[in-house]
């Protein structure tokens, strides 16, 4: 129609890579993009909550042909016309118990509808509780199961446990974090709210603290995980 701008064709990827989390999507492209530079015209590409929408303009107007994705944002841009699943050869559900736990599974079986039958598929947990293997069940056609025992040796870690009142916690870091002086440091909170409040306390008593859970922007975690790798902050407090 004379006017208007011509619709793009959707991006019909033959690799979808499901994670969790925006930061895992990133680790899984950064590592994608190594090994595809041996590979010739392969194109791999991101889609996560937090990215301008432009930029994921973008990247879909390349056409990928590996696609690392956050379910909702995949959903999203599915929804939208834009990225069409029907030529999809593999479909990877990578850290999957994290994404039952994060609430995806609604979004999970909205996607799988639109893929085809005749896929390969591969999913990845740490933990294999009930609800992956239903999950394991529903999505995977007679597959062959692989376990990995840790390699791990764990038996130099030290291990303590400090018995606080909630209304004391914050003065027991405090007091661990004087005691020990550690290079590098992460501590978890249950919430946003405990991170911010921690965060507060910790730098009312001079403590050099970071902190990053999901109300930061996208570039703003990115930028506490570079000079918390850097190690020119030596506290970081997070959400996990």
């Amino acid at each position: 129609v004379k006017g208007r701008r011509p619709r793009p064709a959707p991006a019909r990827p033959h690799l979808v890579v499901l994670t969790p989390t925006r930061e895992l999507a990133q680790q899984v492209t950064a590592a994608t993009t190594q090994f595809d530079k041996y590979l010739r015209r392969t194109i791999c590409g991101s889609i996560v909550g937090g990215m301008p929408y432009p930029r994921q303009l973008e990247m879909l107007a390349k056409m990928p042909d590996i696609l690392v994705a956050t379910p909702g944002r995949l959903l999203d841009h599915m929804n939208s016309g834009r990225i069409d699943l029907s030529e999809l050869s593999m479909l990877v559900f990578d850290e999957a118990d994290r994404m039952l736990d994060m609430g995806f599974e609604e979004d999970i079986h909205k996607i799988i509808k639109k893929t085809p039958p005749k896929r390969q598929s591969l999913l990845f947990s740490a933990t294999y509780p009930d609800a992956i293997q239903g999950m394991s069940q529903r999505v995977l056609q007679s597959p062959v199961v692989v376990s990995i025992e840790s390699q791990d040796d764990y038996s130099q870690i030290q291990q303590h446990f400090i018995e606080a009142a909630y209304s004391d916690k914050a003065i027991a870091v405090t007091k661990v974090l004087a005691h020990y002086r550690p290079e590098s440091t992460v501590i978890f909170c249950n919430t946003k709210v405990d991170c911010n409040d921690l965060t507060e306390f910790l730098n009312s008593k001079g403590f050099d603290v970071l902190t990053l859970h999901g109300d930061l922007e996208q570039r703003d975690r990115e930028q506490v995980l570079l000079r918390f790798s850097n190690k020119s902050c030596p506290i970081l407090i997070a959400t996990d």
